[in-house]
């Protein structure tokens, strides 16, 4: 029996009730994944195993082995003091926004931008495209909402730079 891969995204805070609360600071911290089912003779079963995970300065993935019920589990931390926002070139400035969103963005170019990406925490590339005309001031509507919630880095570049944005995506 198997559940399957699973992956969650943390953003380093400590929950409250059905809100987050402030982040936790940096350190060891346990995963508790519980696993429960009813087999085809309605036997109630429950599964409770534990993985460690470090939460530091910069944002990393780990991924749990040893579950006998999960094939996969990837843990995503998402550093709240990631730096991507501060990774923006003064050649390749936007303002996105409403940001978070539940998928449409807005994205106000401040100089001309060649090309936009999408990635998600796990670096992987979601969307892609060119950008055929902008100048500063044009603004151009982003359809993100197909996506899973979560946190996403725009990447916007042109000839001469590339900045990123941390967006988030809430439903």
């Amino acid at each position: 029996m198997g559940f399957g891969a699973q992956s969650f995204v943390w953003d380093g805070k400590n929950v409250n009730g059905a809100s987050n609360g402030v982040t936790v600071p940096d350190g060891i911290y346990k995963v508790w994944i519980e696993s429960t089912w009813v087999d085809s003779g309605s036997n109630n079963h429950q599964e409770l195993s534990s993985y460690s995970f470090t939460k530091g300065p910069v944002s990393a993935i780990t991924t749990a082995v040893g579950d006998p019920y999960v094939n996969t589990i990837v843990m995503n931390w998402a550093a709240s003091g990631l730096s991507v926002n501060d990774n923006v070139s003064p050649n390749t400035k936007v303002t996105i926004y409403p940001n978070p969103s539940n998928g449409i963005f807005d994205i106000e170019f401040k100089n001309e931008i060649k090309n936009i990406k999408v990635s998600n925490m796990l670096g992987q590339v979601v969307y892609e495209e060119k950008v055929e005309q902008s100048a500063a001031g044009i603004r151009k509507n982003m359809d993100l909402s197909r996506f899973e919630s979560g946190i996403y880095i725009i990447n916007v570049s042109n000839n001469e730079g590339t900045s990123n944005y941390k967006v988030v995506l809430d439903k």
